[in-house]
């Protein structure tokens, strides 16, 4: 079982490889709007790795419960909510993140950002 998500109705790339560049382009932050959001990037990449790193462990572990038990157990149970406790962790890192970014920009591009932001939720596949 190989657990996803997605964000099927937008494209959402802030937390890829030049997010904040597919950012600016998409709202069109100038050069000062741009350098009031990266102010807040580096914390927030290295909390995200963290925690990608502890939801990568949770996972690996549920996958191994998975494969050599026979029957729902409370050791599962217990695998399952780690896992989804440090899913949890990273939606509130990402949404903490997403209000540092809004108070930073100017009202107009404020709104364009909670448009985004709301299409972007991730769903269950």
């Amino acid at each position: 079982m190989v657990v996803r998500w997605t964000a099927p109705t937008a494209n959402w790339q802030h937390d890829q490889a030049h997010g904040h560049e597919w950012l600016r382009d998409e709202i069109g932050l100038n050069d000062e709007e741009f350098a009031a959001i990266n102010h807040f990037e580096a914390g927030y990449q290295q909390q995200r790795a963290d925690l990608l790193l502890d939801f990568k462990a949770e996972m690996n572990d549920l996958q191994a419960l998975l494969l050599n038990k026979d029957e729902f157990s409370a050791e599962l149970q217990h695998a399952i909510h780690d896992l989804h406790a440090v899913h949890g962790e990273l939606q509130e890192l990402s949404i903490r993140h997403y209000f540092d970014m809004l108070g930073a920009l100017p009202a107009d591009k404020r709104e364009h950002l909670r448009q985004i932001a709301a299409k972007a939720l991730s769903q269950p596949e």
